[in-house]
């Protein structure tokens, strides 16, 4: 048979079951790296989102004691308090609660992370756990968490939020991880495996 021939036998033969496989493994293996980078973007700024989102509010709430105690604390609640003072974040705040909001007997709508999840301030409530009483703290609780968010959220949070004065990162409650105190040479690991109810404690 003539080359030309046999060139174009093969054209009108098609690709073979083993040369199409070989494409759809390169397609698949080109699209399975995309989703990953794509997801990894994603996860990262639910990340950067959340960590700014709890800022604005450490920053907020430790406004709301001009003087650093309960003492000079505002008559309503907290979170009411920084509502009617438009100190939460446009994207954190919904005026409609999805489900059945745990607070709404507080204020009117609710706090919704990046993560989904239910975000509530309070003054000192140690829950079982936290700082001594005398400390003057306030803390931000996120119900629930799940493993997997929390355990891409908080490690970097802490790290970054750690610390003594005035507005810094005290205490945690990861789940059933850790709960104990925190400061700038914590180790972050300690929290690994968190999930549920984490509970952070701010110094005034």
């Amino acid at each position: 048979m003539p080359l030309n021939d046999a060139h174009t036998e093969k054209i009108r033969r098609g690709f073979t079951l083993t040369e199409m496989a070989i494409v759809l493994a390169v397609f698949g293996l080109v699209l399975g790296s995309i989703w990953a980078a794509a997801s990894k973007v994603y996860e990262n700024r639910r990340i950067a989102n959340f960590t700014r989102q709890l800022t604005a509010l450490t920053a907020a709430a430790s406004a709301a004691y001009p003087r650093g105690h309960f003492s000079s604390a505002p008559s309503t609640f907290l979170m009411t308090y920084l509502l009617n003072v438009g100190a939460y974040p446009a994207d954190l705040y919904v005026s409609s609660c999805p489900g059945s909001p745990w607070n709404n007997w507080e204020m009117t709508g609710c706090l919704i992370s990046p993560f989904g999840t239910q975000v509530f301030l309070d003054y000192q409530d140690n829950f079982g756990v936290g700082a001594p009483a005398s400390t003057n703290v306030y803390e931000i609780q996120i119900f629930p968490m799940a493993a997997s968010d929390c355990n891409v959220f908080l490690p970097p949070f802490i790290a970054q939020a750690a610390g003594s004065g005035s507005g810094q990162l005290v205490w945690v409650k990861a789940g059933n991880a850790y709960t104990g105190p925190v400061d700038q040479n914590f180790d972050v690991t300690r929290v690994a495996g968190c999930s549920g109810n984490v509970v952070l404690q701010f110094m005034l």
